[in-house]
């Protein structure tokens, strides 16, 4: 396997899922010995062990932390979340529900 673009190697580590699809697909990433299906088959074989280790993959722990600052409902936030799925005209509201709401 060869990553022939500067980025990939802090792409991959990141978010490995998105960008080893993305880079094959790119020409970031290519194979010399070997070809994709021996790469996934290999993948295959170690991502059990990968999900065993202590902490898990770094990609998981940025997507957590990112997922967990992302999602935090600041207070100023809050307020405009509430009026997004709260205010809604009626019209929304009667293509789905009966009269009674």
């Amino acid at each position: 396997m060869r990553l022939r673009d500067r980025w990939i190697h802090w792409k991959l580590l990141i978010n490995p899922h998105l960008y080893v699809g993305e880079g094959y697909m790119d020409g970031a990433i290519t194979f010399e010995d070997g070809t994709l299906c021996d790469f996934l088959e290999l993948v295959g074989h170690n991502v059990s062990s990968l999900n065993r280790q202590h902490g898990g993959p770094v990609s998981h722990l940025l997507t957590a932390a990112a997922r967990r600052r992302q999602q935090h409902n600041f207070l100023g936030r809050a307020g405009s979340n509430i009026a997004r799925h709260y205010d809604l005209n009626g019209t929304l509201h009667d293509l789905f529900l009966d009269r009674d709401r």
